[in-house]
């Protein structure tokens, strides 16, 4: 393999982390949101 072929690699990689990094964000804020919803029930049901 070239430098040039392992840089362009590296690259590739490197676009592809932040799109799953985005996935894991989202996927972290939506259960976030549904941990709020059961403490508001919880509080509710008081």
């Amino acid at each position: 393999m070239s430098s040039q072929e392992n840089t362009r690699s590296i690259e590739e990689h490197l676009q592809v982390i932040p799109f799953e990094l985005e996935i894991i964000k989202q996927d972290f804020e939506k259960r976030s949101s549904e941990v709020e919803k059961k403490i508001e029930q919880l509080e509710e049901e008081k």
